[in-house]
């Protein structure tokens, strides 16, 4: 029987364990601070605006749950609405009679069609209109008389109103 050949073990390097500095000891500082009555009154205005921003977030949350709550409930009247369609439809007689309501009037496409080039055509009859009578010197006074009067009622209806 033939040997098996020795397998090498690969070295494997020995990590040194790193040390780690002691603990520091923290030192307490303090700074001076200028102005310490207007750093405040900041802080105060700027945690009222985030206490407003957050009062308005909660406000617009429960505007979202409302709107939420409305959807889902217009949805099962929907739904309410459709099984009552569908039960009305079967106690409905059946009958071959529908109307498309959906369906768009069809478009009539002019279709030219080949005149011979030789060919004549007849003339249309052209139908001319008869021209108005001129208006004459009496109708034209008794028409200006009728505006004259309705003029003079509403002269005096705003005479009478002041």
């Amino acid at each position: 029987m033939p040997r098996k050949k020795a397998v090498k073990k690969k070295k494997t390097a020995k990590r040194k364990a790193v040390k780690k500095p002691k603990a520091v000891k923290e030192e307490i500082f303090y700074v001076g601070i200028q102005d310490s009555l207007e750093i405040k009154h900041g802080l105060l205005e700027s945690s009222k605006d985030l206490l407003q921003y957050l009062d308005r977030f909660e406000k617009l949350k429960g505007i979202r749950e409302k709107k939420k709550s409305e959807m889902e409930h217009l949805r099962e009247i929907f739904t309410d609405i459709t099984k009552s369609t569908n039960k009305l439809k079967r106690f409905l007689p059946k009958t071959k009679l529908r109307i498309d309501i959906h369906k768009k009037p069809a478009r009539k496409k002019a279709k030219k069609e080949e005149v011979p080039k030789k060919a004549i055509l007849p003339k249309k009859d052209v139908v001319k209109k008869m021209p108005k009578p001129p208006i004459t010197e009496e109708e034209h006074d008794e028409d200006l008389a009728k505006l004259e009067a309705e003029l003079s009622a509403i002269e005096g209806r705003l005479s009478k109103l002041d």
